[in-house]
């Protein structure tokens, strides 16, 4: 991969879930030497337990760690990074990368912390790195050269895809790829959920609609293309799909699942859109009118019911 770490002394600070994620990534893609590798967590037990798991040196001293390391990882809760800094300081030294996933936490509270010019890059993963297709987030302090940014690219590039921004967007990226994993996995819900509504296996529901979310990524990600542009090329397919459903006088699966996320997967049970061309429409619970969703979807329809279909 042209990257090589051979000789560099990295220390993790906190190897709790993200931090645990990168160093046992790093470790078993070969960009870690075990030997120059240290990390820390709060607990004596567990860091006998992660040293033995992982073969590299794991203890609760963050100073020692830090001590001529190369590269440091700050992956500890947020607000306790002052108090971290604040105890590394002695054992800092301008040659080295700090390396930062705290969120919310700006490269200049940490420079301030450091008390020293030294290299901070703030970084912003998300949970599925875990799994290597994760979605990085970098933006660099004001003492980083471009040659540090291309390693801190490097070192997140083992678990997914990187990009780097201007620090001002740090917090939307924290909103977007950080928080949207919580986001799709609601949407893979409602998809399912609906699948099992219209008579599928949740098993076989749960695979056509994770399969499905994944394709569509790709799609975009492959050609580059807008996402609204992928919506308006499978359009046809939906309206014929959902028309002959509802000739058929079933309700089409992609009404089901708008009702899903409209109202999650906790209410959509209880106002399931049963829509049949030509017939009334039909809502199944009488809380529909009290839930707040609701004023989103009941003008449609109404509109809808008058109409005998859409």
């Amino acid at each position: 991969m042209g990257f090589d770490l051979s000789g560099k002394r990295v220390a993790v600070l906190g190897a709790g879930k993200m931090g645990g994620i990168l160093l046992k990534a790093l470790l078993e893609k070969g960009l870690l030497s075990p030997k120059s590798t240290f990390a820390t967590v709060q607990h004596e037990e567990r860091a006998r337990a992660l040293s033995e798991k992982l073969g590299v040196m794991v203890g609760t001293d963050n100073l020692a760690a830090v001590r001529n390391a190369d590269i440091i990882f700050v992956c500890v809760k947020p607000q306790v990074v002052q108090e971290v800094m604040e105890q590394i300081r002695p054992n800092i030294s301008s040659k080295q990368l700090v390396i930062s996933v705290a969120a919310s936490v700006p490269t200049s509270q940490i420079e301030k912390a450091l008390g020293i010019e030294v290299a901070v890059i703030r970084a912003m993963p998300n949970t599925p790195c875990v799994l290597g297709c994760g979605m990085t987030a970098l933006c660099k302090g004001k003492f980083v050269n471009a040659q540090q940014v291309e390693t801190a690219c490097a070192l997140f590039d083992i678990v997914g895809k990187t990009v780097v921004v201007d620090e001002k967007h740090m917090d939307a990226v924290t909103g977007l790829s950080a928080s949207g994993p919580a986001y799709i996995y609601i949407i893979l819900e409602s998809l399912a959920e609906a699948g099992v509504k219209v008579g599928l296996p949740r098993d076989v529901a749960t695979l056509l609609a994770a399969q499905t979310t994944l394709g569509a990524a790709t799609v975009v990600l492959e050609t580059g293309d807008h996402v609204d542009r992928g919506r308006i090329l499978h359009q046809h397919e939906r309206v014929h799909a959902c028309h002959d459903q509802r000739q058929a006088g079933r309700p089409a699966l992609t009404d089901v699942v708008a009702v899903y996320l409209v109202f999650g997967p906790r209410f959509a049970p209880r106002v399931v859109v049963l829509l049949r061309f030509g017939r009334q429409l039909e809502f199944l619970g009488h809380e529909l009118p009290r839930l707040p969703a609701a004023q989103l979807v009941l003008p449609r329809a109404r509109q809808i019911e008058r109409r005998g279909g859409p």
